[in-house]
């Protein structure tokens, strides 16, 4: 299980990639309106420093992932409630991608297609990149960074017709208070995702600090994000960008010029497509990780079509629709995100701190 390696440039990629997903659909920040690059980089400012805890911990114990750590500095029983929870967290995220997949593709193309048929053909091909393992992934996704990016950064310019730089003013309009909640929720999505990573930190080289790689790929995450965002905001302006369910898809739709380019709204479909078949890869590579840590199961392949399958009852039966899913989205996710994302990483990382300096103060003693 130990044995795939990837280079620090895939991880990278991985993680690029792994943020972009969903956010290439549903824009970070909209509730900071006329503010939402504030927000994007105070999220983003935020990330950066949470990072260095994510860092730490892998750096004390190299060559181990977050599970393994955990079981190395609590125990096995306290160390296992921990794997449950990340491997719960892992799943979880990804029902909510899939459903967020199933839900856009019978809004805006298979109208009649149940939302199963999507999703069942989505994990179909990511239970076939699990079995193939995470050098494949990461090879994919050496690719694939180089096309999204591309598609993303030429399409750009294609909306300067249509901005209007009055969307992002006036600056703080509503007040320093109106601009907490949306840079807590950018935080949480899609910046603080990647906390998910530390339990394949076990499958990179070591070529470049765990610092490094998530520096990196947090940088060029959140760059295509900021642009992509405040894009839209220049656009479609705050009240209609609340108003949409998939703000970036409605925006490419305005672009027409001279009749001549139309109907390139595929390019963010497919970006969006791309970004969250890697997330929900990634999800459920780390859900069968944490499992067969638990279990003591040393062949995670194993368990992958069973996860799949359960991912799909998950996400089918999870929202009845895409309000509810918003709703549930709005009310619940900062504050249940956060637990995992910030709360139990520096409970780990104090554990991880104790449980190194008893090691040291043992060998002077010898």
């Amino acid at each position: 299980m130990d044995k795939e390696k990837i280079t620090s440039k895939q991880a990278i990629s991985i993680i690029v990639l792994f943020i972009c997903g969903s956010t290439l659909m549903f824009d970070a920040a909209q509730g900071a309106k006329e503010d939402i690059w504030l927000a994007l980089i105070i999220a983003f400012i935020a990330i950066i420093i949470v990072s260095m805890v994510y860092g730490r911990i892998l750096t004390l114990f190299p060559g181990n992932n977050l599970f393994q750590i955990c079981m190395i500095i609590f125990g096995k029983w306290v160390g296992s409630i921990f794997c449950v929870l990340y491997a719960f967290f892992s799943i979880h995220l990804a029902t909510l991608v899939l459903h967020d997949y199933a839900e856009f593709m019978s809004i805006v193309g298979l109208s009649d297609t149940p939302e199963v048929i999507s999703m069942l053909c989505m994990v179909l091909l990511i239970m076939w990149v699990m079995k193939e393992g995470i050098v494949t992934l990461g090879r994919w996704c050496e690719f694939f960074i180089v096309v999204v990016l591309i598609l993303i950064f030429i399409t750009i310019p294609l909306f300067i017709p249509h901005m209007n730089i009055n969307n992002v003013r006036p600056f703080l309009y509503n007040g320093p208070s109106s601009i907490l909640r949306p840079s807590i929720d950018a935080f949480t999505f899609p910046f603080a995702e990647p906390v998910i990573f530390m339990c394949l930190f076990n499958n990179f080289n070591n070529e470049k600090s765990p610092y490094s790689i998530y520096r990196r790929g947090l940088s060029i995450g959140a760059m295509v994000v900021f642009v992509s965002a405040v894009t839209h905001m220049l656009v479609l302006g705050p009240e209609e960008m609340t108003r949409l369910y998939f703000p970036p898809y409605n925006a490419f739709r305005l672009i027409d010029i001279k009749g001549a380019l139309t109907r390139i709204e595929i390019v963010i479909a497919a970006g969006f497509l791309i970004g969250g078949f890697i997330k929900i890869t990634v999800c459920l590579l780390v859900c069968c990780k944490g499992i067969c840590e638990i279990v003591s199961i040393n062949n995670y392949k194993v368990i992958v079509t069973p996860i799949c399958i359960f991912s799909i009852i998950i996400a089918s039966s999870d929202f009845s629709s895409i309000m509810d899913l918003l709703e549930w989205t709005m009310a619940v996710w900062s504050p249940w995100a956060l637990f995992y994302q910030v709360t139990l990483p520096v409970i780990i990382l104090i554990g991880a701190e104790i449980k190194v300096r008893k090691g040291s103060r043992k060998i002077r003693t010898n």
